[in-house]
């Protein structure tokens, strides 16, 4: 019985050691999983003592994650096909969002890049859309009205349109594709070029514009907001221009 009372007692020393053995994990990863999470706060100020323990929270998520993994490569799961497509379509997105990352950090706002953009926010427009299945289509149209048809009855021209509202907006309502070339034209103007938009090919009119009723907050209170907009403003423009390249818009 003592034997037996001795032999059961070392095992749990055993297997309180082995327990207590978490993985080491590389400072340079820790330091990583660190600015990431300072990234998701927005730079905000994070007290040392605060910081301390986050960090050692970090460490033991980074332990638990290795320790996981591990018996997921005994387990062979790292030669499964479908779990390394899986792990293929992540890299792909890590890397895509990582990439997006780089570019936003390239961008340069100017003085007027942020004017240009707050007179736009001060503006609200009413827009008619004629809708096309093909650029060529598009082109026709446009041509129809180079001739001297009106907007409307091109509309009513075409099959299947969709309802635009009667009502001032926001460019900034519109989608990006279309907001860029609305925020360019003055009223009465239609968009000179066919606008690539969710698979169709849309031509685009202001039918009327005004300033925007209250007014804005000063451009000194708007200015850091102001910057972020356009950043990404020219940010989904490179990545259009990217993607067109390969047939990708």
């Amino acid at each position: 019985m003592k034997k037996t009372l001795i032999a059961i007692a070392l095992t749990g020393i055993a297997w309180f050691a082995v327990a207590a053995e978490a993985p080491k994990i590389d400072e340079a990863r820790i330091d990583a999983a660190m600015e990431q999470f300072s990234g998701q706060v927005h730079g905000a100020a994070i007290p040392e003592e605060a910081r301390a323990e986050m960090r050692q929270q970090v460490i033991k998520e980074l332990q638990k994650a290795e320790v996981i993994k591990n018996h997921a490569l005994k387990a062979g799961l790292d030669k499964n096909p479908s779990v390394q497509n899986q792990l293929k379509n992540l890299e792909a997105q890590f890397y895509a969002n990582q990439y997006v990352d780089h570019l936003r950090k390239t961008i340069a706002v100017s003085e007027s890049d942020m004017r240009s953009l707050y007179e736009r926010l001060g503006r609200e427009v009413k827009v008619q859309m004629a809708v096309f299945s093909s650029e060529a289509d598009a082109k026709q149209g446009l041509e129809k009205l180079r001739k001297g048809m009106s907007f409307a009855d091109l509309v009513k021209s075409l099959p299947e349109q969709p309802e635009t509202p009667d009502e001032f907006i926001s460019t900034q309502m519109l989608p990006p594709e279309l907001a860029q070339e609305v925020d360019s034209m003055d009223k009465g103007k239609i968009s000179s070029v066919p606008i690539v938009f969710q698979g169709a090919y849309v031509l685009v009119k202001v039918a009327d514009a005004r300033k925007k009723k209250g007014g804005l907050p000063s451009f000194e209170q708007l200015k850091p907001r102001l910057q972020a907009q356009k950043q990404d403003e020219i940010l989904r423009q490179k990545i259009r221009n990217i993607l067109a390249e390969y047939g990708l818009e």
